[in-house]
C-alpha cells in the first residue's frame, strides 16, 4: 500500500509540473492553423521541421505524412509518451525548450513551428533564442499565438467570454497576450529578420490566430 500511495504521489506532481496529455488527437487550434503551416514550409522547400511544443505530436505526424522530415519536442512527459504511442515512426525528443538546446540540436533544422508555444511560457525570449540556435542559417520559423485585437477583445468582454481567453484558472494556460507589433517587436528582438505576420479562421478582426513567418538572417 505505501507503494501505490508513493506512485499516486509521484503522479500527482509530475501532473502540477507539466501539461498533462490525455488523448492522441489534434487541437481545436489545428483546425484553422495546420493548413496554412503546410503552405509556407512547402513555399520554403523545407526539408527537415521541428514541431517545438509539440504536445501529443499530432502535428509533428501531420508534417510527417506530408513528406517533411519532421521531429517533436516538448518537455510534458505524458504529452511525448503518447505521441511516441500513436507515431512510432516519427521522432520525438523530451526537453525543456527554455534550457540550451543540445549540441546534436543546434543549426539541425531548416524550420521550426511552435504553435501556441510561445504564449504560454513566462520567457518567451529564451525560447526563441534557444530556437535561432537549432536554425539553420536562413532557416525560418512559424508561430502561432491568439488573436488579440481592440473588436474582438471588446466583443469578448462584453459577451463575458474574457475569463476563457484568459485561462486565469488553468494550470499552465496562457501567460503572455501579443499584439502584432509586440509579437514582432519579440522575434526581431531574438534576432530573426523578414518578419510577417497573418490572421487565420474568421474574419480579420476577430481572428482565431496569428500565424507569424521569420527567418534566422543568413551567417
Amino acid at each position: 500500500m505505501d507503494a501505490d500511495r508513493a506512485a499516486v504521489a509521484a503522479g500527482a506532481r509530475v501532473a502540477r509540473s507539466e501539461f498533462v496529455w490525455l488523448g492522441e488527437g489534434p487541437g481545436l487550434v489545428h483546425a484553422h492553423v495546420a493548413r496554412p503551416v503546410v503552405v509556407h514550409l512547402d513555399r520554403f522547400q523545407a526539408h527537415s521541421v521541428l514541431d517545438l511544443g509539440c504536445g501529443n505530436g499530432w502535428l509533428t505526424a501531420a508534417l510527417a505524412r506530408c513528406g517533411f522530415d519532421a521531429c517533436g519536442l516538448d518537455s510534458s512527459h505524458s504529452g511525448i509518451a503518447i505521441a511516441s504511442s500513436a507515431h512510432p515512426e516519427v521522432p520525438f525528443l523530451r526537453a525543456d525548450a527554455l534550457l540550451p538546446p543540445a549540441p546534436e540540436l543546434r543549426h539541425r533544422f531548416d524550420a521550426i513551428v511552435a504553435v501556441e508555444a510561445v504564449d504560454h511560457v513566462a520567457q518567451p525570449r529564451l525560447l526563441l533564442q534557444h530556437a535561432h540556435q537549432m536554425l539553420r542559417p536562413g532557416g525560418l520559423l512559424l508561430l502561432t499565438v491568439p488573436y488579440h485585437g481592440y473588436l474582438k477583445n471588446l466583443g469578448l468582454a462584453l459577451t463575458g467570454r474574457f475569463d476563457l481567453r484568459l485561462q486565469a484558472l488553468e494550470d499552465h494556460g496562457r501567460l503572455k497576450f501579443f499584439s502584432h507589433r509586440t509579437l514582432a517587436t519579440l522575434v526581431q528582438e531574438c534576432g530573426f529578420q523578414s518578419v510577417q505576420i497573418e490572421n487565420l479562421g474568421r474574419l480579420p478582426p476577430i481572428a482565431r490566430s496569428m500565424l507569424l513567418s521569420a527567418q534566422r538572417p543568413l551567417d
